[in-house]
């Protein structure tokens, strides 16, 4: 997901031969999104000096993962990551940490427990 809220997402048991969410799924998952530190609306955007903030917030529903929300596990495996890698300074992040040289998020054995 971006600062606008645009997502990308599939689902598959590995690497290759993922499928992206129908449009369906995607329209059941609610995004908020912020930014702050934006310039006024007329003033000219700084994309190489501006230092902004942003944050979202999704609610996905568990049908949208494929989870029976009657049947809800104790917990599920996972990660979050952050990928800057087409900004003016490269970056990138993770919730649960990756142990590959570069990055690689796909990557079941390094998943962190979610607890439900």
């Amino acid at each position: 997901v971006n600062a606008a809220g645009r997502l990308v997402a599939a689902s598959g048991a590995g690497r290759e031969g993922r499928v992206p969410l129908p449009d369906e799924a995607f329209g059941q998952i609610v995004r908020i999104t912020s930014v702050d530190g934006l310039p006024a609306v007329n003033e000219p955007l700084d994309f190489e000096g501006g230092l902004w903030n942003w944050r979202a917030m999704l609610l996905i529903p568990f049908e949208v993962i494929g989870v029976d929300p009657d049947k809800l596990p104790t917990s599920l495996l996972g990660n979050f990551y952050k990928c800057g890698d087409l900004t003016a300074h490269p970056h990138y992040v993770t919730w649960s940490p990756v142990g590959t040289p570069s990055p690689d998020y796909h990557r079941p054995e390094y998943f962190g427990e979610l607890t439900l």
